[in-house]
């Protein structure tokens, strides 16, 4: 019995990808960031859930909305609302994001202004490889002089970043299982309503 339930816990452990790795580097208030995570799945998968703006709420819990309003052949205008925690303490946040698509591998994004930050641009990016995937992701973050205090700032968008890119990675591999299942059982749902 004991066998067993090992055997279990260690097929469990087995099937999470690692955590996404994230380092977060300060210089004079702005924040840079980098983080990469490996999951399996065909990069093209991981591609349709970062274009995925209207969606995003439903499986990044700190955002509260996110909405393309302009679409282009390249790119698209994306707002988001949200709300950053770290124990007790929360903060909104809106952005308005021109994003610049590059298929298949990389998504640029900037600010256009108005919300929290003085500066905020970065990109994801898709490995053109086969399975596993690798996708990294970039920022450069100044917050507008405000009443959060630097250190507080910076755990907030520590945390803020592993949780999103945490579920980001989650929901490529709820759809890439969804994918392989409905491959095999003839279904096309890839999660979508």
């Amino acid at each position: 019995m004991r066998f067993l339930l090992l055997a279990a816990a260690l097929s469990l452990a087995a099937a999470e990808p690692p955590r996404p790795s994230v380092k977060l580097t300060s210089r004079d208030g702005a924040f840079r960031v980098r983080a990469r995570f490996l999951v399996d799945a065909v990069p093209s998968l991981a591609w349709s859930v970062l274009t995925d703006y209207d969606d995003l709420p439903r499986f990044v819990p700190s955002l509260l909305e996110s909405r393309v309003v302009r679409r282009s052949p390249d790119g698209a205008i994306v707002e988001q609302r949200g709300r950053a925690r770290l124990l007790f303490f929360s903060h909104r946040f809106s952005l308005r994001l021109a994003v610049t698509e590059k298929p298949p591998g990389r998504i640029d994004f900037r600010d256009l202004g108005g919300g929290l930050f003085e500066r905020y641009e970065g990109a994801w990016t898709v490995s053109a490889s086969s399975r596993p995937c690798a996708v990294s992701y970039e920022v450069f973050a100044r917050f507008k002089p405000s009443l959060i205090p630097r250190a507080l700032a910076r755990r907030m968008l520590l945390r803020s970043i592993q949780s999103q890119l945490s579920h980001v990675q989650a929901e490529i591999v709820r759809r890439q299982m969804l994918s392989s299942k409905g491959a095999r059982g003839g279904s096309h749902d890839q999660g979508h309503p």
